[in-house]
């Protein structure tokens, strides 16, 4: 049998699923070449060297990922509309709400405002090390803000959101 391994094709990202939905909405490249990663089953890496894109279509069809991008499809949108201040160029971010009629719970409210800080950064183009210290400022300016107090992003953390939004 030979030994060669499909890997993750980017040509895949512009498939659509059964229903015609693109599907780099929600698929994205392991940590592997050969393995991918839905993002609202939130998998871990996929193995797709064997099947190639037969795994990811199996994928499509567990029940679980039809759920899911059900949930999505019926949620509401936060739109933000950034514009760099160095370049004339501006972008539209998308946040997913689960269900906005119902409460978040503690810690995605604190995810919600990491996020919301994240963009807003962007936005103003702060570099990284501008919010090392903006956790504390915010537990300072709101002590009495369970959220405030939970708020937590450093450097690291904004370059790994910011290089997942492109």
């Amino acid at each position: 049998m030979p030994d060669y391994k499909t890997k993750f094709n980017q040509s895949w990202l512009n498939k659509l699923d059964s229903n015609g939905n693109s599907v780099k909405t929600w698929l994205k490249q392991g940590s592997s070449e050969t393995t991918f990663i839905c993002t609202i089953c939130r998998t871990g890496d996929l193995d797709c060297s064997n099947k190639g894109w037969k795994a990811v279509e199996q994928h499509m069809q567990n029940e679980k990922h039809k759920n899911n991008l059900n949930a999505l499809k019926n949620n509401s949108q936060l739109i933000f509309s950034i514009s760099a201040t160095t370049s004339s160029t501006s972008s539209t971010y998308t946040i997913q709400l689960v269900d906005p009629n119902k409460p978040l719970l503690f810690d995605d409210q604190v995810s919600q405002a990491e996020i919301l800080w994240e963009l807003k950064s962007v936005q103003n183009a702060f570099s990284y090390k501008d919010t090392d210290d903006v956790s504390e400022l915010f537990r300072t300016m709101f002590p009495d803000s369970k959220i405030a107090q939970k708020f937590s992003i450093q450097h690291s953390k904004m370059s790994y959101v910011t290089y997942g939004m492109k």
